[in-house]
């Protein structure tokens, strides 16, 4: 009778621990989202050496007008799209590595780094042009600065230094749509300029999902 009452309770224990981790593994993907999490500094680590490794190399980087043809290709960016008012930077692979975006109409660059693609596990074949961003540096001759640092290939900023200097943290990931809703900056839009001129073609997709 002891040996069964040890073996139901064992059954029990086991039981509890299995339904334990299957609400912590959700197969549903938004109710995994809540279980996101990036460990931001170490993150932004990563970033500031990729970073400095690609200014440091700029040289022996091939600079074009426009993005790579991978990208062009590969769909997504908007109709209104101008070669003239990018310029790219590639490796020995033609594999994106920084542009420069002269946003038409206002005084605003902005920088877009990214991560080198076989650390994503994609090709050029199947990449686009959002899959690999993990920093942005966008100002203006006025001397207002923004900083956007992403956890690649989720579309999630994790890091907003605003042109206050003000740090804001995401450790569970804030989409870029979220990103304009919340930081633009009364009517000048200046968050929605930005994202725009990162990821030419977002405001295209939102419209299309209704």
């Amino acid at each position: 009778m002891r040996k069964l009452s040890r073996f139901m309770i064992f059954l029990l224990f086991a039981s509890l621990l299995m339904a334990g981790s299957g609400s912590l593994a959700p197969d549903d993907a938004d109710a995994a989202d809540a279980y996101y999490t990036v460990n931001v500094d170490a993150r932004r680590e990563h970033i500031k050496s990729r970073y400095e490794e690609i200014n440091s190399n700029i040289g022996r980087y091939k600079k074009i007008k426009g993005y790579p043809s991978y990208i062009e290709q590969n769909g997504g960016l908007s109709s209104d799209y101008d070669r003239d008012n990018v310029t790219s930077w590639v490796d020995n692979n033609g594999v994106l590595v920084k542009s420069i975006v002269k946003v038409p109409g206002r005084d605003l660059t902005v920088e877009v780094y990214h991560e080198r693609l076989c650390k994503t596990g994609l090709t050029k074949n199947s990449a686009y042009l959002e899959d690999t961003v993990i920093y942005v540096f966008a100002y203006d001759n006025n001397g207002n600065e923004h900083r956007i640092y992403f956890d690649n290939g989720s579309y999630r900023i994790i890091r907003y230094i605003d042109n206050h200097k003000n740090k804001h943290d995401f450790p569970e990931g804030l989409n870029y749509r979220e990103y304009t809703a919340e930081y633009n900056e009364s009517s000048d839009y200046v968050a929605e300029q930005i994202i725009t001129a990162v990821f030419p073609g977002w405001q295209t997709d939102y419209e299309d999902e209704g």
